[in-house]
């Protein structure tokens, strides 16, 4: 239901340079407008991963905030947290970015796909086209939280991620 009833929504969080107190990007964080335990994000897509629809709600969080962030400054960065599992359902994440980017006039160089510490990225060979694909057109990765659950360090190298986000 939440899916089909596009119940996701985006909210922004500056990542702000203290020294300026200026906004350098913005971190897109998702909202589910529903009454039920889903309301929380972590329960949200906990279940979606136990339902094998994690990579259906990382798409529409996508879809969203690409759409919501492209009304943020032009310049900024916009990161979106994705799940691992997401990144290796082939090319649906890099299809989604690009549509999202070209409906809304979001730059791709703007886009950082933030890999999340939920899980294990898995098979190299599953993650390492699409992130190549997505590279090639401007996308930029970070690893977030790394130092706790699954930091991805063993592909840090092929990844080459442009941010390191520390726990």
């Amino acid at each position: 239901d939440i899916l089909a009833n596009n119940a996701i929504s985006t909210v922004f969080q500056p990542i702000v340079n203290l020294g300026t107190s200026e906004a350098v990007g913005y971190e897109a964080l998702a909202r589910c407008a529903t009454d039920s335990p889903l309301r929380n994000p972590e329960t949200l897509f906990n279940y979606a991963a136990r339902k094998h629809r994690i990579a259906d709600l990382e798409i529409a969080c996508i879809n969203t905030s690409i759409r919501l962030g492209g009304a943020l400054s032009k310049a900024a960065p916009i990161f979106l947290n994705v799940h691992p599992a997401a990144i290796a359902a082939g090319r649906r994440v890099p299809e989604a970015v690009f549509a999202a980017a070209e409906r809304s006039g979001v730059s791709l160089n703007r886009i950082v796909l933030e890999i999340t510490e939920q899980a294990s990225l898995g098979d190299p060979r599953q993650v390492i086209g699409p992130i190549s694909e997505l590279t090639r057109a401007g996308v930029r990765f970070a690893f977030d939280d790394m130092g706790i659950a699954y930091s991805h360090l063993p592909l840090i190298g092929e990844i080459r991620p442009s941010f390191l986000k520390i726990s």
